[in-house]
Order: structure tokens, then C-alpha cells, then sequence
């Protein structure tokens, strides 16, 4: 249970790093999230 921000918190912050965000769901089978950020991004 929650406000229901989470999601689209994560998803706001990965684009705003330059990267993509993608969620595939298969039933019986569970949900796969993928976060993809650039390489090229300078982290310090």
C-alpha cells in the first residue's frame, strides 16, 4: 500500500538522466523492469 508515486517518480528521474525506463509483464510468468542510463554520463 502506498500513494502510488513511486513509479512515476523513477520513471521522471531516469529520463531526466538521459536513460529509459520499460516494464513488460507475462502472465504466469511475473514483471521484468529495465532501467537503461548512458555510459557517457560523468558521476561524482
Amino acid at each position: 500500500e502506498g500513494t502510488g508515486l513511486g513509479l512515476p517518480l523513477t520513471i521522471k528521474l531516469v529520463e531526466a538522466h538521459g536513460g529509459t525506463f520499460s516494464i513488460e509483464s507475462k502472465k504466469n510468468a511475473g514483471t521484468k523492469v529495465t532501467i537503461k542510463l548512458p555510459k557517457d554520463r560523468v558521476l561524482s
